[in-house]
């Protein structure tokens, strides 16, 4: 891992960006830097959007409105075929489903 950010360009000019505290900067710009993840794009912008298509289409990706198996498809697919594993059990699917 880069821990030092030396390998990274600033997203708009392409200049080489250096860490001073908790931000990466190049020429008068800044980006955060959260939890030793550099941000580049604002989190309102990014946040803001989920949101809107979350509150605007609320079941979109839910397999009981969509009729489509997408779901159920892609646990088959991650556990295997081997649903019976996991049958009865709760589960916690982190960050990588339909939100729902």
């Amino acid at each position: 891992m880069n821990t030092d950010f030396s390998s990274l360009r600033d997203p708009q000019s392409g200049a080489r960006l250096t860490r001073q505290g908790d931000e990466l900067v190049c020429d008068g710009q800044s980006y955060p830097v959260v939890d030793e993840i550099p941000r580049f794009v604002p989190m309102q912008s990014y946040a803001d959007d989920f949101g809107d298509q979350w509150n605007r289409f609320p079941k979109t990706q839910l397999d009981s409105y969509s009729g489509i198996a997408l779901t159920e498809s892609r646990l088959h697919r991650c556990f295997r075929g081997h649903l019976a594993q996991i049958e009865g059990k709760r589960v916690l699917e982190a960050g990588s489903g339909a939100g729902g």
